[in-house]
């Protein structure tokens, strides 16, 4: 509930605000950079099995598609911060953050580590 909370808000927006516009940028860079880094993964990953993708995005971090899901997600409470009480929007990417560095990015590193080993190179996690 608490990650899909900017909905509550959205069903209410009348017009357009700043708010809004910089939040539909936000929306759509993100959805852009997800289906970059998802598309620049599964090149790589065609090419190069038991590797660990160090191009294009995944050249700065393992995990950019991550980040773009999180960037997509404020965007939404963005949206809506203009709204009575719209500010609490911000607890869906805190929470949805929180939940991608301590749950999602750590189970995924132990999977890529037994199936792909160490990687020494790429240093941002």
């Amino acid at each position: 509930m608490i990650i899909a909370c900017p909905f509550y808000w959205l069903d209410s927006l009348i017009g357009v605000d700043g708010f809004y516009v910089i939040a539909d940028m936000m929306i759509a860079l993100g959805c852009i950079g997800e289906c970059v880094s998802d598309y620049q993964l599964r090149q790589f990953q065609l090419r190069h099995t038991k590797q660990v993708c160090q191009i294009g995005l995944w050249r700065y971090s393992r995990h950019p598609n991550c980040f773009f899901d999180w960037l997509i997600w404020l965007g939404f409470a963005v949206a809506v911060i203009g709204q009575p009480m719209g500010g609490l929007a911000l607890l869906s990417p805190i929470l949805l953050g929180y939940l991608m560095i301590k749950v999602t990015i750590p189970m995924t590193e132990r999977a890529s580590l037994q199936s792909r080993g160490k990687d020494p190179v790429n240093l941002f996690v």
